[in-house]
C-alpha cells in the first residue's frame, strides 16, 4: 500500500475536527498544500497540557490567520498502560499510525487502525484536540467513523480532564456520537452548534468588481445588472446576472442562488450582518474577493469597462416531433425533443427498475414553437426591445416582459391539442393532482443549470388549470431573470424552446436535495450532501430558510448533522389545487430526517451517479416512507 493510499484512508480519522467552510464542515486533508506551523518542539509526546503554550508547541495549524484558524493536536489513550494519555506532536507525527509505530516499534497499518475504530475492547482510543476560535474553548473529537461507545467516551472524559488543565468539551463528529454522548451523560457540543457561530461562510469563491447595493426585499432586485455586487437581506428564488452576491442570512448550498452563482462562476459569501457591515460602501465600487478562509473588500474608482460574464454553453432543439410522451418512454437522448429535466428521468426510470420517479408526460419544444410561430411571439419581443430606453431601464424591462407573459398566458389554443394534454392525463395519469414543470433547452445542462429561472406550476388538478398552467410554463421564457441573463450571455432569445413536463404530484411528508459529491473537497470521494425540510421542496430550493443539512459517508455510514432546519411551517397540497402553508408542530431543532432515511438516499444518489457517469445534483421527496427522485442534472462544480 501506498503512502498514497494510506494517507486517503486515515485522512478523514486524523483531520476530522476541522471547519475549512464550516457549513458544509469540511475537513483539511493531509493531502493538500496546507499551511502548518514549523515543529516547535522535538519531543514527541506530553501526557500533561498545563496551559496554551504546551498545546500551541505541540499543534498543527491549518488556515492560520482567518476565520477558520484551527490549531490542533493528536492524542493518543493506551488502554493497556492504566488509560495513559499521549498528546502528540501533531507537526512530527501527521497520523496516528506514525506515532504508534515509534513508539512502540511495532508495523501496524492502515488496516489495523480501521480495525481499531470498530473495536469496542480496542486497546487505543485515538482522537483529536482542537481550540475552537469561535467559542474560545478547547474540544475534543474522534473520527467520525469511529463507533465509540459510551464506556470509551467515559474513560476519554477522566483521562482528558485529568491530564488537560483548561476547559475543556466533547465535540460530536456524526449523529452517532451524539446519541452516545447523550446516553453516557457526557456533555458535548456538536458542529451545528459551531457552525451558528461561524461569521463567514464561502459559497462560491472567486473575486468581481462592481457597484454595491444593499438589496432590502426581492422586490428591489431590478435595478441590477452584471456589474452589480447586491447585498441580500433576503434571499430570493432566483436573481438577474451580477457580479457577485452577499447575503447576511446563511442559505441552503443548493438553494436556486447560490446554485446560479457558482454557474456564472461569480463570489458569492454569507457574511454575518453584511447589510450593516456594507452600508458604507453601498453605491460605491469595490473589489471583492471571496477565499475559502477569509474575504476582502477594497473601495475602487469606477472601473473603466466592466466585461460581462459569458456563459459557455450550447443551445440545442428539435422541433420537427410533435408527440406527446410519457416519461417511460423517453430516454437520455431525446433531451433533443423534450429537455434535459425529462429526458434524465426517463433514463432514470427506464434504468433503475426499483427508484420511483413519479409518473409523467412531456410536451415537446414544437408545440411551443408552433404557438410562438402562429402568435408572432418573436414579433411582439422585437416590438417592446424597440421601446425607447428599453435596454437603459431595468424597470421598464420588466414591466414590458410581465406584460408579454401575460400575453401568452391569455392565448385562445386550439382545442384539439388541449384535448390532446387532457386525453394524456387521464388515460395516463387518471387525472390526478400534477405537478407541471419547465424543460426548456436552457437548463440542467451539463455546465449551465438555469436553476429557478423558470415557472414550475405545483398540484394542478383542474382541465381549465392544467391549460392555464402549460401556457405559464411557456411564458416563463420570458420571465425577468432568465431574460436578463440571455442578454448578458448575448444568446438569442429565438433560440430558447420550452417542453412541459405534466408529472404525478407528490404531497411530500419531506423533501430536499442532494448532490453526489462534498460541494468543497474533491478528494472525499464517499462524501454525499443532502439537504432536507418538512413537506412540499420549493421551500428547501428557494433558500429563504436554513434547511437541515447532513453529510453521509458512503464509507462509514457516518452521518454528520451540519444545521437543523429553520423553517416554522411547511407546504402541503391544498384539496382545491395549489400549495397551502401550514405551521410545524414538531418540537426546534427536532431531525427532519432520521439516519436510516438518510441512508436510503445516499444510495439512490450513489446509483443515479453511476448512470450519468458523474456527479449529480438529485431533488427527491418522501411521502408514506416511499423515496420518489423529482430532478436529476450535472454537478460540475
Amino acid at each position: 500500500m501506498s503512502v498514497k493510499q494510506l494517507q486517503l484512508i486515515l485522512l478523514s480519522f486524523t483531520l476530522s475536527c476541522f471547519v475549512c467552510y464550516s457549513q458544509m464542515a469540511q475537513k483539511p486533508s493531509g493531502n493538500y498544500t496546507q499551511e502548518k506551523n514549523a515543529v516547535k518542539s522535538s519531543t514527541a509526546s506530553i501526557s500533561f497540557v498545563k496551559n496554551a503554550t504546551d498545546f500551541n508547541q505541540l499543534a498543527r495549524v491549518y488556515n492560520k490567520g482567518t476565520v477558520n484558524e484551527i490549531p490542533h493536536l493528536l492524542f493518543m489513550i493506551d488502554r493497556k498502560d492504566s488509560n495513559k494519555v499521549y498528546y502528540i506532536n501533531t507537526p512530527m507525527y501527521e497520523f496516528h499510525l506514525y506515532f504508534l509505530n515509534a513508539l512502540l516499534g511495532q508495523n501496524y497499518t492502515a488496516d489495523d487502525i480501521t480495525a481499531n475504530y470498530k473495536d469496542e475492547k480496542r486497546r487505543f482510543i485515538l482522537g483529536t484536540i482542537s481550540y475552537q476560535k469561535l467559542i474560545k474553548v478547547y474540544t475534543y473529537e474522534y473520527w467520525d467513523g469511529d463507533v465509540i461507545t459510551p464506556e470509551l467516551i467515559k474513560i476519554t472524559q477522566k483521562a482528558i480532564t485529568q491530564s488537560f488543565n483548561d476547559t475543556i468539551i466533547f465535540k460530536t463528529n456524526s449523529t452517532l456520537h451524539e446519541g452516545v454522548a447523550i446516553s453516557s451523560g457526557v456533555k458535548y457540543i456538536s458542529q451545528y452548534q459551531l457552525v451558528k457561530e461561524h461569521p463567514y461562510i464561502a459559497l462560491n469563491i472567486g473575486s468581481a468588481k462592481g457597484r454595491v447595493k444593499i438589496i432590502e426585499s426581492t422586490e428591489d432586485l431590478v435595478d441590477v445588472d452584471e456589474n452589480t455586487i447586491p447585498v441580500l437581506k433576503e434571499v430570493p428564488i432566483s436573481i438577474p446576472p451580477v457580479a457577485g452576491i452577499i447575503t447576511d442570512k446563511a442559505s441552503t448550498l443548493l438553494s436556486h442562488v447560490n446554485i446560479l452563482a457558482k454557474a456564472l462562476k461569480i463570489p458569492n459569501a454569507y457574511i454575518r450582518d453584511a447589510s450593516t457591515e456594507m452600508k458604507k460602501y453601498d453605491g460605491k465600487y469595490i473589489e471583492l474577493k471571496v477565499s475559502a478562509n477569509e474575504y476582502k473588500i477594497k473601495e475602487i474608482e469606477k472601473p473603466q469597462f466592466l466585461k460581462s460574464k459569458q456563459i459557455e454553453y450550447s443551445i440545442k432543439s428539435n422541433i420537427k416531433n410533435n408527440e406527446l410522451k410519457p416519461l417511460d418512454k423517453i430516454r437520455e437522448k431525446d433531451f433533443i425533443y423534450y429537455g434535459y429535466k425529462a429526458a434524465n428521468l426517463g433514463e432514470i426510470k427506464a434504468r433503475l427498475k426499483n427508484v420511483v420517479v413519479p409518473d409523467g408526460f412531456s410536451i415537446p419544444y414544437a408545440q411551443f414553437y408552433n404557438i410562438k410561430k402562429q402568435n408572432k411571439i418573436d414579433e411582439k419581443l422585437e416590438e417592446i426591445q424597440s421601446i425607447h430606453g428599453f435596454y437603459e431601464q431595468s424597470e421598464l424591462r420588466k414591466k414590458e416582459l410581465e406584460k408579454l407573459r401575460g400575453q401568452i398566458e391569455s392565448l385562445t389554443l386550439d382545442t384539439a391539442i388541449v384535448n390532446d394534454w387532457l386525453r394524456q392525463w387521464e388515460n395516463q395519469l387518471q387525472g390526478k393532482g400534477v405537478f407541471v414543470r419547465s424543460s426548456s433547452n436552457a437548463e440542467d445542462l451539463k455546465n449551465f443549470t438555469g436553476a429557478g429561472l423558470f415557472t414550475t406550476v405545483p398540484n394542478v388538478t383542474t382541465a381549465i388549470d392544467l391549460e392555464n398552467a402549460v401556457k405559464k410554463v411557456w411564458a416563463s421564457v420570458y420571465n425577468f431573470e432568465a431574460y436578463e441573463l440571455r442578454r448578458s450571455a448575448g444568446i438569442p432569445d429565438s433560440l430558447i424552446m420550452m417542453s412541459v413536463l405534466v408529472q404525478a404530484a407528490v404531497n411530500s411528508d419531506v423533501s430536499g436535495v442532494m448532490i453526489t459529491k462534498d460541494p468543497y473537497n474533491p478528494i472525499r470521494w464517499d462524501i454525499v450532501y443532502i439537504a432536507a425540510k418538512r413537506g412540499i421542496g420549493i421551500k428547501v430550493v428557494e433558500g429563504k430558510r436554513i434547511a437541515e443539512q447532513v453529510m453521509y459517508s458512503i464509507r462509514t455510514k457516518a452521518v454528520q448533522l451540519i444545521t437543523h432546519s429553520e423553517e416554522n411551517s411547511e407546504l402541503r397540497f391544498n384539496e382545491d389545487g395549489g400549495l397551502k402553508e401550514v405551521p410545524i408542530k414538531t418540537e426546534p431543532q427536532a431531525r427532519v430526517m432520521s439516519d436510516a432515511l438518510v441512508g436510503r438516499l445516499a444510495v439512490l444518489g450513489t446509483r443515479i451517479k453511476q448512470i450519468f457517469s458523474e456527479n449529480m445534483d438529485i431533488e427527491w421527496a418522501v411521502a408514506d416512507n416511499q423515496i420518489f427522485i423529482l430532478q436529476a442534472r450535472p454537478y460540475n462544480h
